[in-house]
Parts: structure tokens; C-alpha cells; sequence
């Protein structure tokens, strides 16, 4: 005959549900904060995101247009408006050692290796000698027609760029050495991509699309204001002397706890700044 234990029992059902209400008592409390912490660090990120679009967007305009110079007769910044700005970004300085009737040579290694320059997307400022002490030296900008390897300045490999050096007696009026300047004609602006607002840019001068910088922004979240040397608005680019620029950047989804549980929304942050042209000519 079996031995039976005095006192001892099995776990019955009853046992079970009860252990089963009981764990899951605690553990919702435990469920919702850990996908509380959850979306907190997915708004979090989101909202890091945000901050890395306006300093994104802010280096870019400044490197950008570090270069850039107004004044009269001629300016490098070519248009203006509330969130479009055209402008000569420069590309890069070398020392032209001699001429032909029709082209510059230039060192190759004095010029930028990550943009070399090309026959119709950049063109050359030229740095010509005034014909008279009323009218001081003044850079005067020519189209890049060809580029060629061939000759040498000083020994060191050149290059043959082509522009015309004709009109306006640049020929005569151009002096050996002389510096010259690389740059194309760039566009940034804001642009509307998938219902959401990017800053983008493109290069006017080599035909090309469009291309996101930075972003989202809200709507109207890119604004340029043109000033002059007194701080007020300027309508001639020529007497800009410098940018004010708004950005407000926004997440790239809604996110939670944006005003209090349960709710969701953009988060949006904002940075102004003035852009100073820094070659800006003026009294």
C-alpha cells in the first residue's frame, strides 16, 4: 500500500489563476513605464534630430558663403529673397603664372582637389589692374570655357583653363602673377519634398537638381532678411552687407508627451542667426 505525505497537497487551478491575476497586476504597471521610457527615448532622439538640422543647416550657410562679397560694381551675391538666396560660392584660390591668347595656366596642386574645376558649371574671377588711380583694382568674373592639362608653372604640372581675356581690354589690364578665384553660381533655398519643408541646394551654373541639406522645417520655417550696413532691410543685393536667418526645425514624425499623456505632435525647435558678409564693400 502507497505511503501518502500528512499535509501536503498539489497546486490546483484555482492556485494558478490567482498566481496569474497577481502577476499580471504587477506587471502592467512595470509594461507601461518601461514603453513610457520607450517613446520618451524615441522623442528624445527625434528631438536630437531636430537640433542637428538647425546646426547642419547653419554650418552649411556660413561655410557656404564665407567667400562671398557685395558691393559695387559687381556682387557675388546674385538674388535674394524670403527663403531663397543665389549666390558665387567659391571653390578655390591659385596664382596663374602665365597666359596664352585665350587661356591661364594654373598649378593643378594649388587648385581644390575635391572640386576640380570644370568647363561650364565654374567660371574665374580675374583680378584686373584699373586703367587709372580714380578706379581702383576690381575682380571681374569669366566663364570657363575649357580645361586642359598641358605646360607648367615653376615646374609643377599645370593646368590650361580657357577663358575669354579679350573683352573690356582684360588682357592688357591682366598682370603676371595673379591670383585667381574658382567658384560656381549656387542656389540654396527651401524646397517642399513628401508634404514636409528641406533646405536644399544646387548648383545653378552646372544645370543640376535640387538636393536636400537639412530638414524637416515647418512650414515657413526658412526666411532670409537681406540687411544693409545700417541694420535695415536692403532690396539691392549689392548692398547687402548682411543676412538675417530664421530656422525652425521640426521632427520627421509626431512624437508623444508633447503637451501632456496620450498626446502626440511635431516637436519643433528654432535657431536665428545673422550672417555677416564678411568682404562686404561699403563706407
Amino acid at each position: 500500500m502507497p505511503l501518502r505525505s500528512a499535509g501536503r497537497r498539489g497546486v490546483t487551478l484555482l492556485d494558478l489563476m490567482v498566481a496569474l491575476v497577481l502577476a499580471a497586476l504587477l506587471a502592467a504597471p512595470l509594461l507601461r513605464l518601461m514603453l513610457g521610457q520607450q517613446r520618451l527615448a524615441v522623442a528624445a532622439a527625434e528631438r536630437g534630430s531636430v537640433r542637428s538640422s538647425l546646426v547642419i543647416a547653419a554650418s552649411f550657410l556660413t561655410a557656404a558663403m564665407r567667400e562671398v562679397a557685395t558691393g559695387q560694381p559687381d556682387s557675388d551675391l546674385l538674388e535674394v529673397a524670403r527663403d531663397r538666396l543665389v549666390f558665387r560660392a567659391m571653390r578655390g584660390i591659385a596664382i596663374a603664372c602665365a597666359r596664352s591668347a585665350d587661356a591661364l595656366l594654373v598649378p593643378a596642386a594649388s587648385l581644390p582637389v575635391g572640386h576640380p574645376p570644370r568647363a561650364v558649371r565654374d567660371s574665374l574671377l580675374l583680378l584686373v589692374e584699373a586703367d587709372s588711380g580714380a578706379v581702383p583694382d576690381r575682380w571681374i568674373a569669366r566663364p570657363i570655357q575649357a580645361v586642359a592639362t598641358g605646360g607648367s608653372c615653376e615646374g609643377q604640372p599645370a593646368l590650361q583653363i580657357t577663358v575669354p581675356l579679350d573683352s573690356m581690354a582684360i588682357g592688357t589690364r591682366l598682370l603676371l602673377p595673379t591670383p585667381v578665384r574658382v567658384f560656381e553660381v549656387l542656389e540654396v533655398r527651401g524646397y517642399v519634398q513628401s508634404g514636409a519643408l528641406w533646405l536644399g541646394a544646387r548648383s545653378v551654373s552646372g544645370g543640376e537638381s535640387i538636393q536636400p541639406v537639412a530638414g524637416p522645417f515647418l512650414a515657413g520655417g526658412i526666411t532670409f532678411s537681406p540687411l544693409d550696413r545700417s541694420g535695415g532691410p536692403a532690396g539691392d543685393p549689392r548692398l547687402v552687407a548682411a543676412i538675417g536667418v530664421r530656422l525652425v526645425a521640426r521632427t520627421e514624425r509626431p512624437v508623444g508627451f508633447i503637451g501632456g499623456p496620450g498626446d502626440r505632435g511635431y516637436a519643433a525647435d528654432s535657431l536665428s542667426f545673422r550672417l555677416g558678409i564678411r568682404n562686404a564693400d561699403g563706407p
